[in-house]
């Protein structure tokens, strides 16, 4: 994704952040500390490389093309883009380790905390200018209602949602004949379901859990945050609430 004249600008960590913003339509790239690549770190100085990491997020093919879009980026001064995937076990360690040596990446992407973590650390580029690139292309009407507003801060946009994937619920057919219950369509229906599910001697509700399965954490704060909970509360305190 080469430049253009517009573009060719003093290169920056947010400069790539904009770019890779508008080229490669919404991605989720939180620019993390790292100094200046003479330095040691991500960012991307005159000629320098900034770096990108990133998560398997899919199949290998999701790789190779996300690794086609960093590497293809072509930013003033001759500045180019690294490609690297960081794999979810010790991620967090990764990052943190990374992030407090210097030696993180410029933009990555990764859990949704992380971009509120190296705020809280200093070590965030603000997003804004992304999101200003992207109302003014267009592209900003793309979100869904509600989906931006998670990632501002008092200070502004921590980071730019790229993708949404869904948590489902499975059921088995056979339970919900045998207990003769209609399958839920909203949450109290589901409640329902589940003790008519618990009469028969079925578990209502189950769900994964242990090294590598995130579906219980993802499960619950999903269950929350749709009946009027959530993970803070209105202070922005932690801890579940009503």
């Amino acid at each position: 994704m080469n430049a253009t004249p517009e573009q060719r600008r003093s290169f920056s960590r947010r400069g790539f952040l904009g770019l890779t913003a508008a080229a490669a339509a919404t991605p989720l790239l939180a620019a993390c500390g790292g100094g200046s690549a003479s330095q040691g770190g991500g960012g991307g100085g005159a000629g320098g490389t900034v770096k990108f990491w990133d998560m398997p997020w899919a199949t290998p093919a999701y790789n190779d093309a996300a690794k086609s879009v960093a590497e293809g980026f072509s930013g003033a001064n001759g500045a180019k883009a690294s490609y690297q995937i960081i794999q979810w076990a010790n991620f967090y360690q990764t990052f943190s380790s990374a992030i407090a040596s210097k030696t993180g990446p410029a933009v990555s992407t990764g859990g949704g905390f992380q971009a509120f973590q190296f705020e809280q650390q200093g070590q965030i580029a603000y997003a804004d200018k992304v999101i200003d690139k992207l109302k003014a292309n267009g592209q900003f009407d793309d979100f869904l209602p509600g989906v931006l507003d998670p990632f501002k801060s008092d200070k502004g946009y921590v980071a730019v949602p790229w993708q949404l994937d869904m948590r489902v619920f499975w059921y088995r057919k056979s339970l919900f004949e045998k207990a003769n219950v209609a399958l839920p369509t909203d949450w109290p229906s589901l409640l329902e379901a589940g003790k008519a599910l618990k009469k028969v001697g079925a578990f209502g509700f189950t769900t994964g859990a242990g090294t590598g399965n995130n579906y219980a954490n993802h499960s619950m704060i999903m269950m929350m945050v749709n009946n009027g909970g959530g993970v803070w509360n209105k202070d922005g305190e932690p801890g579940p609430h009503e």
